[in-house]
C-alpha cells in the first residue's frame, strides 16, 4: 500500500509537471511569436500522449510487478523529456530564424532610410522645377526649385489642384485647355510630352501674378500599366527667347538686305540666257543655269527666312477671304504637275459633297499646303502614290495628305515640327532642303485657327492632317 501511494505520488507529479511544460511551452511559443509550427505541434502532442499514459499507469500500478512497473514508468518519462527537448530545440531555432530576420529587416530599413533621403537630396538640389502630381492632377510635392519659380511652398500646395494653382497661357494670355497642357497630356496618353525652348508657346503665371515663358517635358507614373500620376519638369526660358528674338530680327535684316542683290542676279542671268548679251556658246549656258539654279534656291530661302521672322516677331498678318476649297486645292496642286509627271506619281484627290466656303488667308494658307505638298512629290519614291481628301468634319475643314515616300523615322517624329530638322533618311535622299516648310506649315495653320498633326511609318509613308475651322467672314 506504501508502495502504490508513492506510485500515485510520482505519477500525478510527473503529471503536474509535465501540465506546467506544455504551460511553459504554448506560452514560449506565442512569446516568439510563432503561429504554425508542424515539429513543435507533434512534440507538444507526443509529451501530452506521454503524460496520459504515464498516468493511466496509476490505475495499472497494482497490478503489475513493482519492476516492470518502474521500468515503464521511466521509459514514458524519459520521453517525454526527450520530447520537451525537442520542442525547445525547435523554438530555439525559430527564434534564432526570426532574430536574424530582424537584423535583416533592421538593416534593410536603414539602407531604405538613407536611399530616401539621398532621393530627397537629389530632387531638392535639381537644378529645373519638378512637380509631382496624382492620377487626379492633386500636388503630391514640388521640389525647391519649382518653389522658387511657382512662388508656392510645397507644403501649401499638397493635396490642390495643379491646374487651379499653376496657371498656363498661350500666347495672348489665355488658359491652355488642359489637354494641351504637358502634365496632363502626358497622363492622358501614357507618353512622355515635350514643349521645348525656344519654340514654346507656353506661359506660366506665378502667385504673385507675375509671368514667365515656359518649357517642359512631363512623364506619367506608370503601376503595372495603369495611371497613378504625372511628374513634370519645367524652367523658364525667357533667356533663351531673347536671344531668339535677337536672332530672328537679325534673319530678318539680312533676309531683307540678300534679297535685293538675288534680284539682281536672276534679272542678269535671265537676260544672259535669253541671249540679250549675246549668244552663249553651249559650255557658257550650262554655267548660267547652274548660276540660275543656285540663286532661285537662295531666293526661296531668303523667302522662307522672312516668313520665320514674320512669324517670330509676331508680324504674320492675315487677310481673309471666302475660298470655295475645290477650286483653292486645284489651285495649290496645280504648280506640282511637272514633277509629277516626271516621276510618274499618281495623285488622287477626293471631295465630299456640299463642301461650303472657307473663310482663310488665301496666299498664306496656300503656301502651307503646298509645303506639305512639296514633301510629298520630293520624298515619294518614283511610280509611287499621293492622295488628297477633303471632308467636313462638323464645325472643320479636314485634310488628309497621304503619300508612299519614305516617311519619318520614329525616334525623331517629336522633331518634325521644328526649324531646320530635316530627317535622317531624307538627308540622304536628297541633300538639299532648308528643314523650314513644315515649321512655316504649323505656323501658318496655328494662325489660322486649325490645327496639324501626322502619322508615319519609315520607309512605307507619312500621313498629315489638317484641320482648318469653318465660318464666315
Amino acid at each position: 500500500m506504501v508502495m502504490d501511494f508513492w506510485h500515485i505520488v510520482i505519477d500525478l507529479g510527473v503529471l503536474i509537471l509535465g501540465i506546467l511544460s506544455v504551460y511553459f511551452l504554448l506560452t514560449l511559443k506565442k512569446f516568439l511569436g510563432i503561429k504554425r509550427n508542424r515539429v513543435f505541434n507533434y512534440a507538444l502532442v507526443g509529451m501530452v500522449l506521454a503524460m496520459s499514459a504515464s498516468f493511466v499507469m496509476v490505475y495499472f500500478s497494482l497490478s503489475l510487478e513493482h519492476s516492470v512497473y518502474l521500468d515503464l514508468h521511466s521509459i514514458f518519462i524519459i520521453l517525454g523529456m526527450l520530447l520537451f527537448v525537442a520542442a525547445i530545440w525547435d523554438l530555439y531555432h525559430h527564434a534564432h530564424g526570426i532574430n536574424r530576420l530582424n537584423f535583416e529587416l533592421l538593416d534593410k530599413t536603414r539602407a531604405l532610410e538613407i536611399s530616401n533621403k539621398m532621393s530627397e537630396a537629389i530632387f531638392s538640389s535639381i537644378g529645373e522645377g519638378v512637380v509631382v502630381s496624382d492620377k487626379h492632377g492633386r500636388f503630391i510635392k514640388i521640389n525647391k526649385q519649382a518653389e522658387k519659380l511657382l512662388g508656392w511652398k510645397s507644403e501649401e500646395v499638397r493635396g490642390r489642384e495643379v491646374a487651379a494653382l499653376i496657371p498656363i497661357l498661350d500666347q495672348n494670355e489665355q488658359p491652355v485647355p488642359l489637354n494641351k497642357r504637358p502634365l496632363f497630356a502626358a497622363m492622358k496618353y501614357k507618353r512622355r510630352v515635350s514643349v521645348m525652348a525656344p519654340d514654346s508657346e507656353l506661359i506660366l503665371r506665378r502667385r504673385d501674378g507675375s509671368v514667365f515663358p515656359l518649357a517642359a517635358t512631363a512623364t506619367p507614373i506608370l503601376m503595372d500599366g495603369k495611371i497613378a500620376g504625372g511628374i513634370v519638369v519645367f524652367f523658364d526660358i525667357s533667356e533663351e527667347k531673347a536671344i531668339d528674338k535677337a536672332k530672328s530680327e537679325f534673319l530678318s535684316i539680312a533676309s531683307h538686305q540678300l534679297k535685293t542683290p538675288l534680284t539682281a542676279i536672276n534679272w542678269y542671268t535671265e537676260m544672259l540666257l535669253k541671249g540679250d548679251a549675246g549668244r552663249l556658246t553651249k559650255r557658257q549656258n550650262e554655267f548660267v543655269n547652274q548660276i540660275s539654279a543656285g540663286a532661285v534656291r537662295l531666293v526661296d530661302l531668303v523667302n522662307a527666312l522672312l516668313q520665320v521672322s514674320r512669324i517670330e516677331t509676331g508680324h504674320l498678318k492675315l487677310s481673309r477671304s471666302a475660298v470655295d476649297v475645290k477650286k483653292f486645292i486645284d489651285a495649290c496642286c496645280r504648280e506640282f504637275e511637272p514633277d509629277l509627271r516626271s516621276k510618274n506619281l499618281q495623285l488622287k484627290i477626293k471631295y465630299c459633297r456640299a463642301l461650303p466656303k472657307i473663310v482663310l488667308d488665301q496666299q498664306l494658307v496656300q503656301t502651307a499646303l503646298q509645303n506639305i505638298l512639296l514633301n510629298a512629290v520630293k520624298y515619294t519614291p518614283a511610280g509611287g502614290q499621293i492622295s488628297i481628301e477633303c471632308r467636313r468634319d462638323g464645325r472643320w475643314l479636314l485634310l488628309v495628305f497621304k503619300d508612299t515616300g519614305y516617311g519619318i523615322p520614329k525616334q525623331q517624329q517629336a522633331k518634325v515640327f521644328t526649324k531646320m530638322f530635316r530627317g535622317s533618311n531624307i538627308v540622304l535622299v536628297e541633300p538639299a532642303g532648308t528643314g523650314l516648310g513644315l515649321y512655316i506649315a504649323k505656323a501658318i495653320i496655328n494662325k489660322s485657327g486649325g490645327d496639324i498633326w501626322f502619322e508615319s511609318e519609315e520607309g512605307k509613308g507619312t500621313s498629315f492632317y489638317i484641320k482648318l475651322p469653318l465660318g464666315r467672314k
